[in-house]
Parts: C-alpha cells; structure tokens; sequence
C-alpha cells in the first residue's frame, strides 16, 4: 500500500513538473510575442520618423524649386533691365552724334560768316580808298580854281581841269558808295551766317540735353538691372539654402530609414524566430 502511494504521489510530481514546464514554456512565447510587438513597433515609429523626413526633405525641396524660380524671375528682369539700358545708352550716341553735327554746322556757318565780315572789312577800305581819291580831286579841282582866277586863259584851262578832276572824283564817290554798299550786303551776309550758326548752337544745346536725359535713362536702367541682379543673387542664395535644407532633411530621412531596417532586421527575426521557438516548445510538452 505504501508503494501504491509512493507510485501516485511520483505521477503526482511529474504531472506537476510538466504542467510548470507548459506554464513556463507559454509565458516564454507570450514574452518572445511581446518583444516581437515591441520591435514592430520601434520599427514602424522608425517607419514614421522616415516618413516625416521625408516630407520635410520633400517641403523643403519645393522651397527650393520655388527659390529657384524666383531667382530666374530676378535674372529675366535683370535681362531687361540691362537690354532696356542698352538702347538708352544707344539712344545717347545718337543724340550725341546729332548734337556733334550740329556743332559741325556751327562752326560751318560761323567760318562762313566770319568770311563776309572779311569781305565787308575789304570793301570799307576799298571805299575808304576811293573817298581819299575824292579828296585829292578836289584838292586839285580847287588848285585848279585858283589857277583860274589867276588868268582867264589859264583859269579857263584850269577850268577845264577842275571839270576833269571833278567828274574823276564823282566816278571816285560813285566807286566809294558802290563799295560801302557792297560791304553792307557783306555785313548783312554776315548777320545771316551768324543767326544761322546761333541757329545751329541752340541744336546742338537741344541735342546736348536730349542726350544727358538719354544717359540719365541709361544710369536708372543699370540701377534697375542691378537691383534686379542683386535680388537674383538673393533668390539663388535663398534656394540654395532650401536645397541644403533639403539635403540635411533626405539625410535624416534615410538615417531613419536605416535605423527602421535596422530594427526591423533585428527585432523581427529574433522575436519571431523566438516566438515560433516557444509555440514548437510549448506543442512539444504538450503532446508529452
């Protein structure tokens, strides 16, 4: 009787041991499931962070395109600037070159007018000239007269000769006044060459502004096209900033990535090839 005891206590032991070994076993496998869900889950945060870098990286990305396309606007504008102050300064040789001919025509008309006031110095002396020779026949005319008095015969014959000196110096005044006419036509040539000239000079003063205004316009275009090519270099700037945002923001994006494989090639396999470990072990006692 004490045997049959001892042999029911001993099945007793070993239904106990095996049942704690099955207990044990199970809580094993629910252990290896939890670090398998709690690997899961680093991997899947690690998923998200990937995710959230990436679209980061991504905004950032965009803020470069969007600073690129801002900065090529800036350097159209800078195109045109430079393209609008170019024909400014165009239009400045042109009114320079008009202004210079005007100036050209003003010396033209100032030589020519400068030639008839020679021609009217001429002419007074010639007249000049002339009234001298007047003068000395009458001196002789009145020589003569009194030659006249002196004698009838000899003043008839003087007579004769003061007639002759007479007419020689009417034709004398006559040349004179020929003369002081054709000098003043000379003068009046000379006032008209140089109202002409005058003419020319206030042209070129005309063309001479034109053309300042033409380079003031030139000077507001380069500030204009630089301004423009300042704010290119600030856009350019701007999105080279974003890119490198962008840069830092894909490196941090794929170092997540990395670290969500990494966990998930660490946690997955070992939780789940625990996991299936404890469920073969578990089945194994069970079936004993």
């Amino acid at each position: 009787m004490f045997g049959i005891h001892g042999v029911r206590r001993h099945l007793d032991v070993s239904s106990s041991t095996c049942e704690a070994e099955e207990t044990y076993s199970t809580n094993e496998a629910f252990t290896a499931f939890i670090a398998f869900i709690a690997g899961f889950l680093e991997a899947f945060t690690a998923f998200i962070a990937f995710i959230a870098g990436f679209l980061e990286a991504f905004t950032a990305f965009i803020a470069f395109i969007a600073g690129f396309l801002e900065a090529f606007t800036a350097f159209i504008a800078f195109i045109a600037g430079f393209l609008e102050a170019f024909t400014a300064f165009i239009a400045f040789i042109a009114g320079f070159l008009e202004a210079f001919t005007a100036f050209i025509a003003f010396i033209a008309g100032f030589l020519e007018a400068f030639t008839a006031f020679i021609a009217f110095i001429a002419g007074f002396l010639e007249a000049f000239t002339a009234f001298i020779a007047f003068i000395a026949g009458f001196l002789e005319a009145f020589t003569a007269f009194i030659a006249f008095i002196a004698g009838f015969l000899e003043a008839f014959t003087a007579f004769i000769a003061f007639i002759a000196g007479f007419l020689e110096a009417f034709t004398a005044f006559i040349a004179f006044i020929a003369g002081f006419l054709e000098a003043f036509t000379a003068f009046i040539a000379f006032i008209a060459g140089f109202l002409e000239a005058f003419t020319a000079f206030i042209a070129f003063i005309a063309g001479f502004l034109e053309a300042f205004t033409a380079f003031i316009a030139f000077i507001a275009g380069f500030l204009e096209a630089f301004t423009a090519f300042i704010a290119f270099i600030a856009g350019f700037l701007e999105a080279f900033t974003a890119f490198i945002a962008f840069i830092a923001g894909f490196l941090e994006a794929f170092t997540a990535f990395i670290a969500f494989i990494d966990g998930l090639a660490l946690a997955f396999p070992l939780a789940f090839i625990a996991f299936m470990a404890a469920i073969q072990r578990a089945t194994r006692l069970k079936d004993r």
